[in-house]
């Protein structure tokens, strides 16, 4: 077992892939840290990239049409850590941003996921950690009804825009560009739902770990920058739009009103969560 085991998946990313993976490797970090690319059959010499770093790399190749959820799993499911560093191949990390996340997730057993500060790449704060969804930031967001309504009306609540994002502090969900989840939670609530064919699939999984008695939590102390497109936000009319109205419709469908909030944790779970031992 190693400490972390870092995952990347990449379909067509060579302008990123590279400068993402030297980030990982050129890290500090006294834990023990792997690896893994999934790439979903690029088409766009990234697996070329990606082969001659076969050597420090673990490469997995498949052959193409995979979800995001099913892409992951992969790893998460046959690897064996006790961390898994999930990564976005259009981000880089800080150089202490893997050991500080480790030690972290070390002093806080409760822990089943934590998210870093995401800045874009003129170092503006991208709003990473976020509430539960409900029917109406769907409205305000994802329908033409946004049309109508200033930026900073579009769901505030949901992104928590109004928060400075300068402390520590336990959120409903962490987006899923860079995300560290612990393995024994994972075990415990399931992994990514491979129904969700893009986007939500985080939301689930950190709802997962709410209901079962694990805690999420934003660390401003660790920072990665995240050249974030956001395709689904840009047209009310493409492929992206139509997987992320597909991805609440399952979310909603599987969890109910029940979805729209934090689940309440039992204090008799968290006496156990923090009382068990997690050595792996």
């Amino acid at each position: 077992m190693v400490d972390v085991c870092v995952v990347i998946v990449t379909l067509n990313h060579r302008s990123f892939i590279g400068q993402c993976i030297d980030s990982v490797l050129y890290s500090k970090f006294s834990c023990s840290v792997n690896l893994a690319v999934v790439d979903d059959c690029s088409v766009d010499g990234t697996i070329t990239i990606l082969k001659n770093l076969s050597d420090r790399i673990q490469l997995i190749e498949r052959d193409g049409g995979h979800s995001f959820s099913s892409n992951n799993n992969i790893v998460l499911k046959n690897f064996n850590a006790k961390y898994f560093l999930l990564l976005n191949p259009d981000t880089i990390l800080s150089k202490n941003a893997i050991a500080n996340l480790y030690y972290f997730m070390e002093s806080h057993q409760e822990a089943g996921a934590c998210g870093p500060k995401i800045l874009y790449p003129d170092g503006s704060l991208q709003l990473s950690c976020r509430r539960f969804p409900t029917p109406l930031t769907f409205l305000l967001r994802r329908t033409p009804l946004r049309i109508f309504l200033p930026e900073r009306a579009r769901g505030e609540r949901h992104l928590m825009a109004e928060w400075a994002h300068d402390e520590v502090k336990q959120v409903d969900f962490v987006t899923g560009s860079c995300i560290m989840l612990r393995g024994k939670a994972l075990e415990q609530v399931g992994y990514f739902d491979e129904r969700f064919r893009l986007y939500v699939e985080e939301i689930d999984l950190c709802y997962r770990l709410w209901k079962n008695g694990w805690s999420v939590y934003y660390n401003p102390d660790v920072v990665v920058v995240h050249d974030h497109k956001g395709e689904s936000d840009k047209r009310l009319l493409s492929r992206y739009s139509l997987w992320h109205y597909q991805s609440m419709l399952h979310y909603v469908l599987k969890h109910g009103i029940a979805g729209f909030r934090r689940p309440k944790i039992d204090s008799s779970t968290v006496r156990f969560l923090k009382n068990k031992d997690y050595d792996g």
